[in-house]
């Protein structure tokens, strides 16, 4: 790794970085998650297939799920009227 310059004088700063692990949940608890605290999108991994996902509000339908890749399953009836958005 290459020794870092700093110009004379110069204060050091503190860099953060956080992760964290996407919930598993279903597409109607991802809804009811983005709901009670008040998010405009919510980020989950789906608990089906494994896949990312984020669902969030549709104009007329209510609630939309995008998948980060191809859907390679079918998925039951959601309580919370989510469309599945057929593109990635």
């Amino acid at each position: 790794m290459p020794a870092i310059r700093r110009a004379v004088g110069q204060a050091r700063r503190i860099v953060r970085h956080k992760s964290a692990a996407l919930p598993v949940q279903d597409p109607d608890a991802a809804a009811l998650t983005m709901d009670l605290r008040g998010y405009d999108f919510h980020l989950f991994s789906d608990d089906h297939g494994g896949q990312d996902a984020v669902v969030y509000r549709g104009a007329q339908t209510g609630y939309r799920v995008a998948f980060a890749g191809p859907v390679r399953h079918r998925f039951p009836a959601t309580a919370a009227a989510a469309v599945m958005d057929a593109e990635p």
